[in-house]
């Protein structure tokens, strides 16, 4: 994952947000505890990153050959955790927006490359017309026997990403200029979130479930680190002070 994630952040911006984000990553006690679990959160780490990458650069490349592996890793995402099944809704949600906001739509934004991913998920939504199959999956919302209200899922986060990376990510999402690669990111984290903070009030669930953002919070405090190097760069006499306020 290390690896991966410079890679993407090299792809998606350039090397010194990448050789930050894996810093990030290197040093994560989040990912650190998650690699020595025996449950496969970890995997939902990787296998996210893979599908959010790959997502991407199909869309900006237009290759439904990369389409097509990030279907794969999504699949190997829910697989590993049923709940990440939310990034689903965190890359339809990017391609929607697209329509809506100042943002020059990428090239891969065409049925077939939007139909080879969200197509093998669209088709098992039928059975939500099987009384049975409702049933089985709507059994168990409404219990919240631990109390995990949305300050709890939202706090859990936050202790795990780590407060100074939380506080840039979150930060760096409000700077200007917003660009594509930028607004993907904030995609992949917010909309996830949301969904949980919302659900939280319906089912027990958890902030470790988010686990599988990490990557886009780890790239955008990534990409503010860069933004303060950089006016660090431009003003020598700063004597190495760089106030927070300067993302915005």
């Amino acid at each position: 994952s290390i690896p991966l994630i410079f890679l993407m952040g090299r792809s998606l911006f350039n090397t010194r947000v990448g050789l930050f984000a894996a810093s990030f990553l290197a040093f994560s006690s989040w990912h650190l505890f998650w690699s020595q679990n025996a449950r496969s959160y970890v995997f939902t780490f990787l296998f996210a990153m893979l599908a959010a990458w790959s997502f991407y650069l199909a869309l900006e490349r237009d290759r439904w050959m990369l389409m097509a592996c990030s279907l794969i890793a999504a699949i190997l995402l829910i697989l590993s955790h049923t709940l990440s099944a939310m990034l689903i809704p965190a890359l339809a949600g990017y391609v929607i927006s697209l329509g809506m906001l100042p943002l020059q739509r990428p090239a891969g934004i065409r049925p077939r490359n939007l139909l080879i991913f969200f197509l093998p998920f669209a088709l098992p939504s039928i059975l939500l017309a099987l009384p049975n199959f409702r049933h089985y999956l709507f059994s168990g919302w409404g219990l919240n026997e631990w109390g995990r209200n949305p300050l709890y899922v939202l706090f859990t986060l936050v202790h795990g990403l780590s407060v100074p990376i939380a506080v840039t990510a979150f930060f760096t999402s409000l700077a200007k200029p917003i660009e594509r690669a930028k607004w993907f990111l904030i995609c992949y984290a917010g909309v996830p979130l949301v969904l949980f903070l919302i659900a939280s009030r319906l089912l027990n669930v958890a902030g470790y479930y988010l686990f599988f953002t990490a990557p886009a919070y780890f790239l955008l405090a990534a990409i503010g680190c860069d933004h303060i190097w950089g006016s660090k760069k431009m003003h020598p006499r700063s004597a190495g002070f760089c106030p927070a306020w300067s993302l915005l």
